[in-house]
């Protein structure tokens, strides 16, 4: 079943080709999920073969920062993706590496309008038990930290102008989920849900056949 491997994190300063960061421990093969922090930014271009899971969107008032959320399969060599920062350039990036053949299961997406220090991600139900969910969020504020809320694991807490926060829950099974974490501020935040599950089935029993006897 799909298993955590590690998180980076890294600030975008320029407009351009930037390096998603890797996480230490990846593994050609294991799948990569980025997070994107930063208010008005483009996202133009992610590794070939990649795909946008999330596209951009941001809080439906007030200048928060909007979040990208995008992934494929590491191939060893550094991944690049092109960003262009219309407001600001204080952005960030967060990388989740997952292992053990995880496919995207499910994804949903939410802005918040009110500042707020709870930040709540819509439920998706896994398609079956055992998922590994991702929870990534974004939000501007300086000087900000959270808190997650179990069954979540904090897997990255990141503050360079905006807020970038992800927590997963593993084993996860087959019922509707939110996951929730506590900013030290109110933020107005926006989130992404990502269920992942095995590409191969489990099998927990296989069909006995009988031995016929020979006299």
């Amino acid at each position: 079943m799909p298993t955590y491997v590690g998180a980076a994190t890294a600030n975008i300063t320029v407009d351009g080709d930037n390096n998603v960061p890797v996480p230490g421990g990846a593994q050609v093969g294991d799948r990569f999920l980025v997070n994107v922090s930063g208010l008005n930014h483009v996202v133009n271009s992610i590794p070939s073969g990649w795909v946008t899971h999330v596209a951009y969107h941001e809080p439906t008032t007030g200048t928060d920062a909007g979040q990208t959320v995008f992934g494929g399969i590491y191939d060893g060599s550094t991944p690049v993706f092109n960003v262009t920062q219309a407001v600001d350039r204080d952005a960030n990036v967060s990388t989740v590496a997952i292992r053990d053949g995880a496919v995207v299961d499910q994804v949903s997406s939410s802005e918040e309008t009110d500042l707020s220090t709870t930040h709540i991600t819509p439920a998706l139900t896994p398609s079956r038990d055992g998922a590994l969910i991702v929870c990534l969020w974004t939000g501007s504020a300086t000087t900000v930290t959270g808190t997650p809320t179990s069954p979540l694991l904090e897997r990255v807490d990141y503050e360079y102008w905006g807020h970038n926060y992800v927590g997963t829950y593993e084993q996860a099974p087959a019922s509707s989920f939110s996951g929730e974490y506590t900013s030290s501020v109110s933020i107005r935040a926006v989130a992404a849900i990502i269920a992942l599950v095995s590409d191969t089935p489990t099998w927990t029993s296989l069909p006995r056949r009988g031995m016929a006897m020979v006299g």
